[in-house]
């Protein structure tokens, strides 16, 4: 038992080793892709359509003027439904508009430092990235091929971990059991038999699924508690069966669904944490 435990935990010092440092580099080089993309399309973003905006007031605060400088009797034929300058007006405002629908592009967030350990913090963990994602074609490749080792490495991780975790409370918890037991019977067992007897409490596999469901459930708890309680201090005051939708749809969708965090920083630290337990 105890050189079984001291491999799990040599086991699970490299992983955390190996995933710290790749975590690290995926962080640098989602950075340096996408830093500075994501800034020029929220530029241009914000910059969208304004050419089409000024040129249509341009045109008509020259019309404007013309018509001001015009009789008054033909300026205010001008100014009818029917008239012409009105007819530009709707013309120039629909032209702005069809530019705002089909023009405008789609806006990003910046990818700072923050948004950048999101994304590889979300992706490594298969909670999805949330409203950070890639719009370059070396940051789409990098996703994929990111994800090709990372999610298997940190599903190795979870697996020694959740193991050696539930084996070694398993085996704590047999041990009191038997120890209390052995305490208060009449025939009380030697070193030998009381080694030989915790093996064979510790091989019974039901406590195993007992204890992992009870743990499962008690992290989904904690989770919804946490998010109605992140809600309420962000004042968005979502309701209990709304948190649990949203722990739901993380997990079971492998992905954030269309529950975007409003602040990745907050959501960074005070939400994925927990969910990292339950993964």
């Amino acid at each position: 038992m105890e050189n079984n435990q001291k491999k799990t935990q040599i086991r699970l010092y490299i992983y955390v080793i190996v995933i710290l440092l790749y975590f690290i580099y995926g962080v640098i080089f989602f950075y340096c892709l996408e830093n500075s993309a994501t800034i020029q399309r929220r530029q241009q973003y914000n910059e969208r359509c304004k050419e089409r905006s000024s040129k249509s007031l341009f045109d008509i605060n020259n019309d404007l003027n013309n018509m001001m400088n015009e009789d008054i009797k033909n300026t205010s034929l001008l100014f009818t439904i029917n008239s012409s300058f009105y007819k530009k007006i709707l013309k120039s405002i629909d032209e702005i508009d069809q530019c705002h629908l089909y023009d405008s592009g789609i806006n990003v967030k910046e990818v700072d430092i923050p948004n950048a350990i999101s994304f590889v913090y979300a992706i490594t963990i298969t909670l999805g990235s949330g409203d950070v994602y890639a719009i370059t074609n070396e940051g789409k490749i990098f996703f994929i091929l990111f994800s090709i080792l990372s999610i298997p490495l940190i599903i190795a991780f979870y697996t020694d971990l959740t193991e050696g975790v539930i084996s070694s409370i398993i085996h704590k918890l047999n041990f009191i059991i038997l120890y209390m037991k052995n305490k208060f019977s009449k025939n009380k067992m030697n070193k030998v038999t009381f080694q030989s007897e915790l093996k064979k409490m510790n091989k019974k596999p039901l406590q195993y699924y007992i204890l992992f469901f009870i743990s499962l459930i008690l992290i989904f708890i904690i989770c919804t508690g946490n998010h109605y309680y992140q809600s309420h201090l962000s004042r968005t005051n979502d309701t209990v069966l709304q948190s649990m939708t949203y722990i739901i749809e993380n997990f079971a969708l492998i992905g954030l669904g269309y529950n975007v965090p409003k602040n990745t920083v907050k959501y960074l630290t005070r939400e994925l944490p927990l969910m990292l337990f339950d993964m």
